[in-house]
């Protein structure tokens, strides 16, 4: 999924680049982040998934900057 959301990006990014994104944004916005954010921070699903999509537009922003 994270493959097609990122895809209109493809031609802004080289592929290494693009490639790096695809698996930060993996890493922030997986099942594991999701339990992280549950039980280590204690936050309810929606300021979870809040925290996620931060971090997901974050990542994205930070990569466009670099290009």
């Amino acid at each position: 999924m994270a493959r097609i959301a990122l895809e209109p990006l493809r031609k802004t990014l080289s592929p290494s680049r693009f490639d790096r994104l695809l698996h930060s944004v993996v890493t922030v916005f997986g099942v594991e982040a999701m339990i992280t954010t549950r039980d280590t921070c204690e936050l309810d699903p929606e300021a979870a998934t809040e925290v996620m999509r931060w971090a997901a537009r974050a990542l994205v922003r930070a990569a466009i900057a670099e290009a």
